[in-house]
């Protein structure tokens, strides 16, 4: 009698050990990714000069062909709200680009807004016209 209980609970705890084991595996498969963006532009560029700055969009390790929307947002210092919205040209290897240039001297901000994968990042840099 002691043996079959003996045996029925090693067998239970083997089960046990199992069904975590394969939780924790199911898990790591799950792993969520995230949305990345690196914005990359000069910091500083002459006035009527044009300038591309680019989203280099990545997904985890996969570089993004297919984001519903990119777009960037180019403001002076000081004019919250009335920037100008372009948007983007996407080039090959998850890289969506536009090219602009600045009537006046100052100092602005270039904000990429990216949508894809059910997800939105907004990076920003400053640029100084001169």
């Amino acid at each position: 009698m002691k043996a079959k209980k003996i045996i029925c609970l090693v067998s239970m705890c083997g089960l046990l050990m199992g069904c975590g084991l394969n939780q924790e595996q199911e898990a790591s498969a799950e792993d969520p990714k995230m949305l990345d963006v690196k914005l990359n532009g000069p910091s500083e560029v002459g006035k009527n000069e044009t300038v591309i700055f680019e989203a280099v969009v990545t997904y985890g390790n996969e570089k993004v062909e297919d984001a519903d929307d990119v777009q960037f947002e180019i403001e002076k210092e000081n004019a919250e709200g009335q920037g100008d919205m372009i948007k983007a040209k996407h080039r090959k290897g998850g890289i969506y680009e536009v090219a602009t240039d600045f009537q006046e001297p100052g100092i602005y901000t270039v904000q990429s807004h990216v949508t894809a994968k059910d997800s939105h990042n907004m990076p920003k840099i400053r640029i100084e016209v001169k």
